[in-house]
């Protein structure tokens, strides 16, 4: 039987969790001191609520389903990081103030409004932002967000093009590009005007006084474990030794197709499959690196055959 769970409640979102042992009394304790803590200065900073609404903020779950005993993120995607980061970047003037100061703007930069995924003419910018100073001057920032997927071709050039298109119908007077990614990802970060990894930004977050950005911080980690959990990590070594893969059976086997290799690969071998089209859609002819062989894979079999 799963273990009773205490779960602290502020304006509908999860402040902290924590699991319940035999002795109990200990843990909820801890808990409950932590969210008097939490309360008091979400009180005192913001007047959120009356600290009369103490004890309705908490409720204890005695028994949950094995699906909910993990961390609230749980598979991390490059949208989640969007919106997250969107949010706490709208909601907070501290936390933009201080994304202004990574990205070099000017101190006194004020972020006016922002966008995900703005997209136009085949182009896509994951987070859009528009910073002000204190003379008007409009600056926007056009920031890529990487979790696992490679980098597009020039990728960075065509950031580039929409802040000078922009810049030049006057609809901001500068503009910076940024890559915002975990830190394991970076390999050529040269064509950006600025970057930002997750965990910096992560590490920024954590101090911000009066707001909570657990969620959003939670995220963030969950991105920057996604290498370590064997995920697509863009390297530039790996990158070069599969083109050379790729040339080298096209120079050999001219009429051999291979798939499974982007515009850029990771050190987390991939499995390219060759003949895809042309052998029987049953049959798959792989090269698994990590295992040292080319597996065929046979589908839809019986044990007889």
């Amino acid at each position: 039987m799963p273990s009773p769970c205490v779960h602290l409640f502020l304006g509908g979102h999860i402040l902290h969790t924590a699991s319940l042992n035999r002795t109990g009394a200990r843990n909820f304790a801890l808990t409950l001191h932590q969210f008097r803590y939490l309360i008091i200065n979400a009180f005192f900073c913001v007047t959120l609520a009356p600290l009369d609404l103490l004890e309705k903020c908490v409720t204890i779950s005695a028994s949950l389903p094995a699906y909910l005993n993990r961390d609230a993120i749980g598979s991390i995607t490059e949208r989640d990081i969007d919106v997250l980061v969107l949010e706490g970047l709208l909601r907070s003037s501290d936390l933009s103030s201080r994304l202004a100061t990574m990205i070099g703007l000017a101190p006194c930069s004020i972020l006016k409004t922002g966008w995900r995924s703005a997209t136009d003419n085949g182009t896509e910018t994951d987070i859009f932002l528009l910073y002000a100073d204190d003379t008007d001057r409009r600056c926007a920032v056009l920031i890529e967000n990487k979790v696992n997927a490679s980098f597009q071709p020039n990728q960075a050039g065509r950031a580039r093009l929409r802040g000078q298109q922009g810049r030049n119908d006057n609809h901001w007077d500068a503009f910076r590009t940024v890559l915002f990614a975990p830190r394991a990802y970076l390999a050529d970060v040269a064509d950006w005007d600025a970057v930002v990894t997750h965990e910096a930004f992560a590490e920024v977050a954590k101090t911000i006084a009066c707001t909570d950005f657990s969620l959003m911080i939670e995220a963030l980690a969950a991105s920057s474990n996604k290498h370590a959990n064997g995920s697509m990590v863009a390297d530039e070594r790996a990158t070069v030794f599969w083109k050379q893969y790729r040339d080298y059976l096209t120079a050999l086997m001219p009429g051999i197709m291979l798939t499974g290799l982007g515009s850029a690969s990771s050190t987390n071998a991939p499995w390219p499959r060759f003949a895809k089209g042309t052998l029987p859609p049953d049959l798959k002819l792989e090269h698994k690196p990590r295992a040292g062989a080319v597996d065929l894979t046979l589908s839809n079999a019986s044990e007889s055959e």
